[in-house]
């Protein structure tokens, strides 16, 4: 049987300039977590460039927002370079504390 998952969202702001923000307004990632783990099931981003979404998916998918967060925001400050990277490390920020929010309110119904 499959873990049981969840749906989280993490928004963020980019560069007035930048590409993502002129075609969507925000940047946006779309997780599919394993509920009581945290880990990556499932990834999908606002992106202008189909190369975005994959190389993201390279650095979490496998990891746990929860246990492996410091070690995917080292991963992200050391390899991703796009005008949006602040705007990543933001929406992983945004969706972990939805995904704390998320696992409480699971535990307690």
């Amino acid at each position: 049987m499959e873990p049981e998952t969840l749906y989280i969202v993490g928004e963020s702001r980019t560069n007035l300039d930048n590409a993502i923000t002129k075609m969507y307004g925000s940047f946006y990632i779309a997780f599919e977590l394993e509920a009581q783990t945290g880990k990556v099931v499932d990834l999908g981003c606002t992106h202008s460039l189909e190369i975005t979404e994959r190389f993201l998916r390279k650095i979490f998918i496998g990891h746990s927002i929860e246990s492996d967060y410091n070690e995917l925001e080292r991963e992200l400050t050391r390899r991703y370079y796009g005008s949006s990277q602040k705007a990543v490390l933001a929406s992983m920020k945004d969706a972990y504390k939805k995904y704390q929010f998320a696992k409480l309110k699971l535990n307690t119904l």
